[in-house]
This record gives structure tokens, C-alpha cells and sequence, in this order.
């Protein structure tokens, strides 16, 4: 709802989010693809009503999505009916991929892990689906976390649990990096839609997740 600091000069905080956003839902309309989201839609569970607002206004029309922590209140999945990212839910705006259930879209078939659940590999049916796992987890990469991540969070650590998936993407992490699954597909952490702090060092995009599994950076 409030700028960070770090773009405190912006003379309307809605209209320097909303530009980031039209740049997707131009994408999305142009691909006729769904925007799928790893969580974190919001920074804090119950965010004012016009923050609430301005999301029905401004995502793109179908948008798949798992919660990340911050979406939960007090981090708690049992407690996601009370959120906000509930409200998009509930009002059309997000299609919620629930955990253990696989949601079909067009040439896609996802798989959803929200903030606390364990990614677990998967026994591929070998169909011409893509499988996508979406995964709200803390991953890291060299140059691309925090000082003192953990080490069983590093990328190298994560891919035996994606065994089975054509393609997988990561939220938390606010840094945006580009690796591949055991299969060769495309690995995504998305990172942030914005540069929002001074040491935020990537450069804000979105994947585009192609038929083959590749995944390429916009």
C-alpha cells in the first residue's frame, strides 16, 4: 500500500505498481496464456481495501496462483480463508492451486506447493502435458541469496525433488534467476516484479513458459 524507501520519489505509488502489471496482462492477452504466480501476491495478509481493489483491477484476467507466506495469516495454510489473497480467490480474480491436487490448464498441468508444503517428485504419466511445479520455497543460487543461506536450499540441493516435472518455478527469493530441472526443462525463480530496495541486483521480468518445457526470461 506504501512505497518502500527505496522509491519513496514515486508521485503515485499505484500508478508506478500498476505500470510492471499492464506490461504482463499486454503479455498474457498477446500469448491467450494464464499468469501463474509462486506466491506472495501481497506483502502482508490483510492489506486495506484499495490495495485489495486495485488488484480485481489490475492482474490479468486468469491467474494461477499458490500463496507464499506472506499471503497466510501468521504463515498458517489452515488459516488462508481470512486472507485477502482468499478474497481474489473467492471473487474470481486467482484460481488457487491447491496442494495435492493437479490443475489442469490448456497444454499444462500444475502442481502446486504453498509456503510449508514439501515438494515431492512425481511419477510423470508421460502425456504431451507440461508438468509445472509451483513452489513457494526459499531457493538460492550463487550470487543470488542472502549471506548465511542455507545450504540445503541451494539450487544443486532442490532438483532431486523435482524429478518428474518438465518445468518448475520458485517464489521468495526476491532474486530473479533463470536453471533447469533434472528433466532439461526451465527452472524459474521469479524474484521480484520490482526493484524495490537499493541492493535489489536482478532485473525484473516474467518467464515465458514455452510447449517444450524451456523457460525463457521477459
Amino acid at each position: 500500500h506504501k512505497p518502500p524507501i527505496y522509491r519513496s520519489k514515486e508521485p503515485d505509488w499505484y500508478v508506478a505498481m500498476r505500470r510492471p502489471l499492464e506490461e504482463v496482462r499486454a503479455l498474457a492477452t498477446k500469448y491467450d496464456a494464464p499468469m501463474v504466480c509462486a506466491g506472495d501476491v501481497f506483502d502482508r495478509w490483510n492489506p486495506p481495501p484499495e490495495l485489495i481493489n486495485f488488484a480485481m483491477n489490475v492482474l490479468p484476467h486468469k491467474m494461477l496462483a499458490v500463496p507464499g507466506q506472506h499471503d497466510l495469516p501468521y504463515h498458517r495454510y489452515d488459516d488462508i480463508h481470512r486472507s485477502a489473497y482468499w478474497t481474489l480467490v473467492w471473487s474470481g480474480r486467482i484460481e488457487n492451486i491447491l496442494p495435492g491436487v493437479h490443475l489442469e490448464w490448456g497444454g499444462l498441468r500444475l502442481h502446486g506447493f504453498p509456503f510449508g508444503f514439501e515438494v515431492v517428485p512425481y511419477d510423470s504419466p508421460h502425456d504431451l502435458l507440461v508438468e509445472l511445479a509451483v513452489v513457494h520455497r526459499y531457493v538460492w543460487a550463487k550470487g543470488q541469496g542472502y549471506q548465511g543461506a542455507p545450504e540445503k536450499q541451494r539450487l544443486g540441493k532442490t532438483r532431486p525433488w523435482l524429478t518428474g516435472y518438465d518445468a518448475a518455478m520458485f517464489g521468495d527469493n526476491h532474486s530473479s534467476f533463470l536453471s533447469y530441472v533434472p528433466s532439461g526443462g526451465g527452472l524459474l525463480n521469479c524474484g521480484s516484479l520490482m526493484i524495490r530496495k537499493s541492493d535489489d541486483k536482478h532485473t525484473p521480468g516474467v518467464g515465458l513458459l514455452h510447449s517444450d518445457a524451456r523457460i525463457t526470461k521477459v
